[in-house]
């Protein structure tokens, strides 16, 4: 029967963690990782020459013929231009864009301080903000100009090649576009691309934001009303197969931010098209972008309030499936006086979220407070995970690193501080169990006693916990209180930039270990394509070592290192064999997650196993010497080096017969000299 019990949890232990597995993968569809295009990286640092000069006039078609006939003059085909550089540490440039003149649109930003994945060469460099798949994707090229109104008449943009003016003298870049109002010139609309440098001295910045300016200049003799609608940024790639990348908002509170993050399934399935301009609860919006665990793209308007309109838009044949967003801001009407122009700013972010940068003052002040998305917590476990215990326990991992030089070195020290800081409730956790084992015999001739008298047993059981000082829940308090921790540790490990690409142990050539990213499962044998396990739909990408590892250790620990009390019941034997059983389905629970995580979980056990039997063996040795007649003095400090230290004492033993006579004769005549010291002898 006890057998038939283990298998049947087992079976629904097994069963509750399918689902959960199968609940986690239904949330990553909801969120997949978007498949972006390849492009090639270009190695120019300047702009390229415009090869097309030759301008064209283009109508549109889907106006009415009641309709003023609004067209364009630009280039006649688009051209490309490249800023910045896109190689591996560049001392000019932290990043290398491509420009296309299609639409004045950003095609890619490389940040070339940051390889694409551990290990990958120096031409591998991470690419984001690359062009959504589709027509509709299309529209939402980042940066570009989506669309113009002049004088209420609309028209698309996105897909009209710009004219490309390099720079000279020292001038930024731009692109420039002429539109024309019943084919007579109306407005000129220029987009101006400043990138910053990193080699004239230094920049509060990082390098990491650009300027972008939209100029509107009137080519008529009489004034016109132009709205412009520019897009945003795109959301970034997924990085890791636990990224959920964000739409994020920055709303002004009385002088401070107050972030907003959605992801995009959310926000593409509430409504086609959500406006952002305000907050639910009346705020205006400051900034709007995407972010992913560990990269950025924000928007901020030098002038919020030239803005009439920030909208997410959702994309895709089948939104619920394939999930993307598209930002866009649109202008209020802006006047533009015959021969005059209009300015719109917008400062943009394309950089990673490293506390390097972000926690500047630059960075980190209003109206920007880009730090707030240094803790983004997007899994099914984010309702556990406090913002205030993630900066916490990064605070901590730093002040480790700096001295250890090594992120797996600084875990394995967070968990040798939590296990010291939890010792004394360890302590009195193991002593409450071996209280326990040795309560079974009365526990069950309490049972016999009272047989169906539920409730009578209850109450001798209550009294007999507090005539022997045991109490029930500091067996389980430990791990509870651990818990927090483990969890809030795997939201660091998924938002903390500097352990992205973090390896274990390895210096410079030498390399202890297999362990190359902390951030994600530590493959010691990784495989060319994900494989797929048919009846779970799990992916599996490698052969991962530390959850295996992580399973024979709790796997000893709860067969050999914890034996079972002398008398057993039949509950208590029932639950060791449940515990010990469950202990092999970690490989499973475990195998996916971060391998800084399993490293902190391992090291966390045997450290436990370690502090068990050390208690364990001190607690008996200690019954030992009391059932020998010694006891136990504890003593204050007697130097300040000593610490305070237990030191044995033993009782005296009485003498019998006539050793025992002569001691106590010479006893006697000692307390005489004491209370006649002037005597002498005659």
């Amino acid at each position: 029967m006890d057998t038939k019990r283990t298998y049947l949890f087992m079976l629904l232990a097994f069963m509750l963690m399918m689902g959960w597995q199968m609940f986690t993968v239904y949330e990553r569809n909801r969120h997949p990782e978007w498949k972006w295009p390849d492009s090639t990286d270009q190695a120019n640092t300047t702009p390229a020459p415009s090869t097309a000069t030759t301008s064209n006039a283009v109508s549109i078609s889907n106006l009415s013929s009641t309709q003023a006939a609004i067209s364009v003059q630009g280039a006649a085909s688009a051209s490309e231009m490249y800023l910045g550089s896109p190689n591996f540490r560049d001392k000019q440039y932290a990043m290398g864009l491509s420009f296309s003149g299609k639409g004045a649109a950003v095609e890619s930003v490389v940040l070339n301080q940051f390889r694409a994945e551990a290990g990958s060469s120096d031409t591998d460099l991470f690419r984001f903000q690359t062009t959504y798949p589709g027509d509709d994707g299309a529209k939402f090229r980042p940066i570009g100009v989506y669309s113009v109104t002049v004088d209420g008449q609309n028209l698309e943009l996105w897909d009209q090649d710009w004219q490309l003016h390099p720079s000279g003298d020292g001038g930024a870049p731009s692109f420039s576009l002429d539109v024309l109002l019943n084919q007579a010139p109306a407005v000129r609309i220029t987009e101006t691309i400043t990138i910053p440098r990193i080699d004239q001295g230094y920049r509060a910045d990082g390098g990491y934001e650009l300027l972008v300016t939209y100029n509107v200049t009137n080519l008529s003799d009489h004034q016109h009303t132009v709205k412009l609608t520019i897009n945003g940024p795109t959301v970034p790639k997924a990085t890791t197969s636990r990224d959920i990348p964000s739409v994020v908002e920055g709303y002004d509170d009385n002088q401070t931010i107050a972030m907003n993050a959605e992801p995009p399934s959310r926000l593409s399935t509430l409504a086609a098209t959500k406006e952002l301009k305000t907050s639910d609860k009346g705020w205006s919006l400051l900034w709007f972008g995407s972010s992913s665990n560990y990269f950025c793209a924000i928007n901020r308007p030098e002038n919020p309030g030239q803005f009439a309109q920030f909208t997410a838009v959702g994309l895709g044949p089948d939104i619920d499936k394939d999930p993307l967003v598209g930002l866009r801001a649109t202008t209020g009407d802006m006047v533009v006086a015959a021969g005059g122009q209009s300015l719109v700013a917008t400062h943009v972010f394309f950089g990673p979220k490293q506390r390097q940068w972000l926690n500047d003052a630059y960075y980190s002040a209003y109206p920007m407070s880009y730090d707030k998305m240094l803790v983004m917590t997007g899994s099914s476990c984010a309702w556990m995970m406090w913002d205030w215990l993630v900066s916490l326990l990064v605070w901590m991992l730093f002040a480790f690193h700096f001295v250890l030089r090594d992120w797996g070195l600084a875990i394995i020290a967070l968990v040798c501080l939590v296990r010291l800081i939890l010792h004394p409730i360890t302590r009195r956790s193991q002593v409450s169990m071996m209280k326990m084992q040795k309560l079974a015999p009365e526990m069950e001739r309490l049972k016999k006693k009272f047989g169906d008298d539920t409730k009578g047993y209850q109450q001798a059981q209550m009294e007999l916990y507090k005539e022997m000082g045991f109490t029930p829940v500091l067996g389980c308090l430990p791990m509870f209180l651990q818990m927090p921790v483990f969890i809030n540790l795997y939201g660091a490990l998924l938002s903390t930039f500097e352990l992205r690409q973090a390896p274990f142990l390895r210096f410079g050539w030498l390399h202890l270990t297999w362990i190359r990213d902390l951030s994600e499962p530590d493959n010691l044998i990784r495989f060319s394509a994900p494989v797929t396990i048919p009846f779970l739909g799990w992916h599996v990408y490698g052969i991962n070592v530390l959850p295996v590892l992580m399973a024979v250790v709790t796997f000893m620990n709860q067969k050999y290192l914890m034996p079972p009390p002398a008398v057993q019941t039949p509950e208590q034997e029932q639950q060791r064999k449940m515990m010990t059983y469950t202990s092999l389905l970690f490989p499973l629970m475990f195998y996916a997650v971060p391998s800084g995580l399993n490293l902190y979980y391992l090291t966390s056990t045997g450290l436990g196993i370690v502090e068990s039997w050390l208690i364990r063996d001190h607690i008996k040795k200690r019954e030992a010497m009391d059932k020998a007649g010694k006891e136990f003095v504890e003593v204050g400090k007697a130097t300040r080096a000593s610490r305070t230290r237990k030191i044995e004492h033993e009782k005296p033993v009485k003498k019998t017969g006539l050793s025992g006579w002569l001691a106590d004769l010479q006893a006697k005549v000692e307390d005489m000299r004491r209370e006649n010291p002037g005597k002498r002898k005659n």
